[in-house]
């Protein structure tokens, strides 16, 4: 069984070790980012199950919202008296939350109670979906290419995948698509989504500057064109019935051909032979 993937990011040195001995004893593969900058190239190159944020930036909500978009579970480590807000109203878009000061035992129990949130949601769902060659399995959260081969997808892509999915030929907004992968809608500026596409682009269409499957819609946002079902085309596959029906009529002709010789030679031996 393969290990779950968690990134750790935090300013702190020494509290970014901490947590890096819990998780590796837990039995985690772990990722340990600095800086903002840092763990966005992580989860640009690799799927990321979990990310744990330890920092206070000022852009720490911004920050927040790009990595949820990015990787499957966002859990925060807040201080002490931190009411889970930046701004008022503002509700930081995360999967669960840490208070300061950390205790294992704490932090490894909110971590299995989301990744397990994560598989319950998935279970209560089972649903295949199928365009253009390419299989969606919501119980197993993968994506399968026409070859069946899986399609490497971070949970916010195959989440925005899907939304795209249940609504082919329908313009589905950002907003609706925001709120799907982020749990929130849309604000002024936010291009998170189609940041997302973009990737999707990449990994699913044949050519991503031309995209053929997801298509934009101005004005409102994005459209799964490919028809459920639809696979890639190929050479025409052999049709059995057409098949059988040719032999019947081939034999027929046979048939008649041999009636008609058996016909021909009774008449001439009628003709060649003497009068009574």
């Amino acid at each position: 069984m393969m290990k779950k993937r968690v990134l750790v990011v935090g300013d702190d040195a020494a509290l970014r070790a901490t947590l890096a001995r819990w998780l590796i004893a837990a039995g985690y593969s772990v990722e340990l980012a600095e800086s903002a900058k840092h763990a966005r190239r992580v989860v640009a190159n690799e799927r990321i199950e979990l990310a744990i944020v330890a920092q206070e930036q000022p852009d720490r909500h911004e920050f927040a919202c790009d990595l949820r978009a990015a990787v499957d579970r966002l859990i925060l480590v807040t201080a002490p008296a931190d009411d889970i807000s930046l701004t008022a109203g503002e509700a930081v878009p995360a999967d669960g939350y840490i208070a300061r000061p950390l205790r294992e035992d704490d932090v490894l129990a909110q971590i299995d109670a989301v990744l397990k949130a994560d598989a319950s949601a998935a279970e209560t769902a089972p649903e295949v979906l199928r365009f253009a060659g390419y299989t969606l399995d919501v119980v197993r959260r993968t994506c399968l290419d026409a070859s069946g081969r899986v399609v490497a997808l971070t949970r916010a892509e195959l989440t925005l995948l899907l939304s795209l999915a249940r609504r082919p030929g329908r313009a589905v907004s950002r907003d609706e698509l925001t709120r799907a992968v982020a749990g929130r809608g849309a604000e002024r500026g936010d291009r998170s989504v189609d940041v997302l596409i973009s990737r999707l682009r990449r990994k699913i269409e044949s050519d991503p500057k031309s995209p053929r499957m997801i298509v934009t819609v101005p004005g409102v946002g994005y459209m799964l064109a490919a028809k459920p079902g639809a696979a890639p085309a190929a050479a025409p596959a052999s049709n059995p019935a057409a098949t059988n029906a040719a032999a019947i009529a081939a034999k027929a002709r046979g048939n008649i051909s041999r009636l008609a010789a058996l016909v021909l030679r009774t008449l001439r031996l009628r003709a060649s032979s003497p009068q009574a």
